[in-house]
């Protein structure tokens, strides 16, 4: 009973899906064994008879037009969607003092309203007071704090006053994904919620995170030569996404693996000299500067070290300006600051810049 409801649940969720979408799955499916093959093509027959005169009307026939404008936000980004540094200004007048601390992070204050059994830890508050002290000051500060002291919160806190006092943005910067996730999905919409102060957080990842859409087009239109079987198969997930996502950030995605897969993801993200920035039929609807345009409007900005050191690299900054940065998970500063400002030969890149120069084309002898 229950396989037979999943079943149906399915068949009903891909009659949902735009005809576009089951057109373009059908074309790429047409010479493989693909077992939902035949699904996809009642799918797209029964989709025909539902959807044909309502997408007319729309003109949403093609699948480029299925992708949401992010023109309000990558317009923040001026002229230059790269702008060359600027200063990020002074301190603030008001410093922020350790009793504005101690009364957001005290067992009586609003942060113990959103969670239960909320103790008030010494070493948090001596931390955040610190961190306060630090911003606020200019100064340098350097903190180990063992497990259970709650660093996230005791340096979250501050740098959000400190921010929106000073009207600039704070850059937290991270080594791992999780702790990245965890500041943004977690901790911020925690602090948000109940700290009293709104503030606007944003995200940004390298380029190798987010889906390119000029690059995607291209591999779907090619996919003759560009796609083998197996990768015609995976990129089923990818489409279905690509119309749906708001982010284009390929960690949201379950059903795709870009390390085990990455000479498919490889084709479908840019690096580097690989786009075409405002030259781009696809600028406006681009993942990577809606992140870039969200960051420069925000407070705080959770990004990762690796991002930061390519950063310091580029003549034109990828990260809004800024003077305040907080390292967490700083002791692996030193292997990706030598990883970024140094030079590696390794045989996947050599693999990699090669496949970009060469691809031997789908049954050629």
């Amino acid at each position: 009973g229950t396989l037979r409801a999943d079943w149906l649940q399915l068949q009903s969720e891909l009659l949902r899906l735009p005809l576009p979408l089951l057109a373009e799955f059908n074309w790429l499916l047409a010479k493989t064994d693909h077992p939902l093959k035949t699904l996809l093509k009642k799918a797209e027959a029964l989709s025909v008879k539902d959807q044909f005169d309502q997408n007319l009307s729309s003109g949403t026939l093609s699948l480029d037009k299925l992708f949401a404008d992010f023109s309000e936000i990558i317009d923040r980004l001026g002229g230059e969607e790269e702008q060359a540094r600027a200063p990020a200004g002074q301190a603030p007048a008001d410093p922020i003092t350790a009793d504005e601390v101690k009364a957001i992070i005290a067992v009586d204050g609003p942060l113990s309203k959103g969670l239960q059994g909320y103790e008030e830890r010494p070493e948090q508050l001596e931390m955040a007071q610190r961190v306060a002290q630090a911003l606020s000051e200019g100064k340098h500060l350097m903190a180990e704090a063992g497990t259970g002291v709650g660093k996230s919160l005791a340096y979250l806190v501050p740098a959000v006053l400190f921010a929106r006092r000073a009207g600039r943005a704070v850059i937290l910067s991270t080594h791992t994904k999780n702790l990245q996730s965890q500041l943004f999905e977690k901790d911020l919409p925690f602090l948000r919620k109940h700290m009293g102060e709104d503030f606007e957080p944003a995200l940004l990842k390298g380029r190798p995170n987010y889906l390119c859409l000029r690059k995607f087009m291209y591999t779907l239109q090619e996919a003759a030569h560009e796609l083998d079987e197996e990768e015609r198969g995976q990129m089923l997930p990818i489409m279905t996404w690509a119309t749906q996502t708001e982010n284009g950030d390929v960690n949201e995605l379950a059903a795709f693996s870009p390390d085990k897969n990455f000479e498919l993801w490889d084709r479908l993200h840019t690096v580097g000299d690989d786009c075409l920035k405002r030259q781009c039929p696809f600028y406006k609807r681009c993942f990577v500067y809606k992140a870039r345009g969200l960051a420069r409007g925000a407070d705080v900005v959770v990004t990762n070290h690796a991002l930061v050191f390519s950063d310091l690299n580029n003549e034109s900054g990828v990260l809004p300006p800024y003077n305040e940065i907080v390292f967490d998970e700083a002791h692996k500063l030193e292997d990706v600051a030598t990883d970024h400002l140094g030079c590696e030969v390794t045989p996947r890149r050599i693999y990699k810049i090669l496949n970009r120069l060469y691809r031997p084309v789908q049954g050629s002898g």
